[in-house]
Parts: structure tokens; C-alpha cells; sequence
């Protein structure tokens, strides 16, 4: 399955992307594997996360059921901060100054700084959100943060 495919998985499902009301902005990672969609609304009323999930999953469960895996869907805003905030989620709930992850805007991209012993899931969700975004996204350890000018 191709990310075209998944496009016409979720326009089949939800019709506010069939009609356009609703933009599939980028896709990240593999079908049937893990996934993360970043969405955005045309309409500044309607949030595209939940109308996409459904009423209690309506709508996220047959596309689930055809595209398997895990998908992460995100709210797509103007700010590349805050769709990265985002697409860094689950795993990280918010990003604040002083979190254990803090972005900082460096020459090639970004770096995602959490601690050293981190799990897959969360290298994971960064190389990920990297993808979706189209930007360089490394995770580094504090240490290697504070020598190279990022903490």
C-alpha cells in the first residue's frame, strides 16, 4: 500500500476529505506498520483530528481495519514549531522550556533533545515527525545538546 493508497483510504472514510474540506497535508512512515497524518481544515471551526476519528472512532476504525498498524493523526498549523509539537505526539504531551525535549532552531533543521536513554518509541516518533515535516529532525542527549550550543 502506497501513501496515495492511505489518501483514498481516508477520503473513503471521512467525507470532508473526499470534499476537500479537510486537507491530508503529509504522510509519514509505512502502511500497515506506524504512520502519522498531518491534517489541516479549510475551516477554522471544524478540528480535523476529530472530525477524522469519528464519534467514539467511527471513522478512524475501518480505516484502521484496512490500512492495520498504528496511525497518528495531527493537527496541521501555520507554525513549523507547532506542527512539529504535534507530530511529535504521543510521546511527548507538550514541549516547554525546561521539558525533557526542547526544540531549537539550528542551521540544518532541528534537534529533538530528550534524555540518553530514551526508548525506541520515542526515536521512533522523532525520525517520524521529521519525515512528516520535511525537515532534518535529530535526537541528541543533553550533554551533546550543552556542547554543541543547543541546551
Amino acid at each position: 500500500m502506497t501513501h496515495d493508497d492511505v489518501r483514498a483510504v481516508f477520503a473513503d472514510a471521512v467525507p470532508e476529505i473526499w470534499d476537500g474540506v479537510i486537507e491530508i497535508m503529509a504522510i509519514a512512515g509505512v502502511p500497515g506498520e506506524h504512520l502519522k497524518v498531518g491534517l489541516r481544515s479549510r475551516e477554522s471551526w471544524l478540528d480535523p483530528v476529530g472530525a477524522t476519528m469519528g464519534m467514539g472512532g467511527r471513522r478512524i476504525l475501518p480505516i484502521l481495519q484496512r490500512i492495520g498498524g498504528v496511525i497518528d493523526l495531527t493537527a496541521w498549523p501555520e507554525a513549523l514549531e507547532a506542527r512539529l509539537a504535534g507530530a511529535l505526539r504521543p510521546c511527548f504531551a507538550t514541549i516547554e522550556p525546561g521539558d525533557p525535549i526542547r526544540l531549537h532552531d539550528v542551521t540544518y533543521g532541528y534537534a529533538a533533545v530528550a534524555p540518553e536513554d530514551v526508548d525506541v518509541r520515542v526515536a521512533l516518533h522523532v525520525r517520524l515527525a521529521g519525515e512528516l515535516l520535511g525537515v532534518a529532525l535529530e535526537q541528541v542527549g543533553p550533554a551533546r545538546a550543552q556542547a554543541g550550543g543547543l541546551g
